[in-house]
This record gives C-alpha cells, sequence and structure tokens, in this order.
C-alpha cells in the first residue's frame, strides 16, 4: 500500500493531468514532482488505469521515446564502431568527445529502448544502423 507521501504525490499528478487536459508527458511529471523517469512512467499508468490520463496519448509520447532511444543507439553503437576500426580512442568523433562517450550514449541509450519496450530484433537492426526497426 502507498505511503503518504506517494498518496500526495498522486493527488498532485492528478491536479497536473487536469489541468493539461488529461495528458501529463513524463516529462512534466519529472519536472514537476522531482521524479525519475521511472516513477514518472510509474505514475503514468496508474493515472491512465484510474482514468485521468489519454492512454493513446501517452502510447504515443512512449512510441517517440522509444524512437529517440532506438537513434541514439545506432548514432552511438555506429561511432563505437568506427572508433574501433579506426584505433584511435581519444579523440572527438561524430559529436562524440572520446569511445569512452560514445559507448556509454550507447549503452544508455539501449537500456532507455529496453525500458519503453524494444524488441531484440529492433536492439539488433539499431545496432546494424537500421532505425526503422
Amino acid at each position: 500500500m502507498p505511503d503518504q507521501t506517494d498518496e500526495s504525490t498522486y493527488a498532485e499528478a492528478v491536479q497536473i493531468a487536469s489541468q493539461l487536459g488529461g495528458f501529463a508527458p513524463q516529462s512534466v511529471l519529472q519536472r514537476r514532482l522531482r521524479l525519475g523517469y521511472q516513477a514518472a512512467h510509474a505514475l503514468q499508468d496508474r493515472l491512465i488505469a484510474e482514468g485521468h490520463l489519454d492512454a493513446q496519448a501517452v502510447a504515443a509520447e512512449r512510441s517517440e521515446h522509444l524512437q529517440r532511444a532506438l537513434t541514439n543507439f545506432t548514432q552511438a553503437s555506429a561511432t563505437t564502431a568506427a572508433y574501433e576500426e579506426s584505433g584511435v580512442y581519444g579523440i572527438p568523433r561524430d559529436g562524440f568527445s572520446s569511445y569512452q562517450d560514445a559507448a556509454q550514449v550507447a549503452r544508455d541509450a539501449q537500456e532507455t529502448a529496453r525500458f519503453y519496450g524494444a524488441t531484440a530484433a529492433q536492439l539488433t537492426a539499431a545496432q546494424k544502423g537500421d532505425v526503422r526497426a
């Protein structure tokens, strides 16, 4: 059972959803309620289940997040491959400051894509450069 803090946060989220006409983007919940993206995601799920948010609008937002994560994963993976192919790892390349930077972005983007429901096939295709996956 949720504690008092969770219930007051939920009440604030309901108010935000009402103010925004039945759609509270995850980023708005994160900023206004000082939540991480997983907590805001779970809060959106609860708001949908209880009829405070438009499920289609949230699904569209999550689809955009997934596509952005897959795109970022594709770009960072291509850059890490280019670093590996060249054998030079410490110079800026394709907007990344180093191999480590590109590799971290690739890991973060992959984790985010998984969080938003990416399939193994989508991740494999993105890693090979097919963003449409």
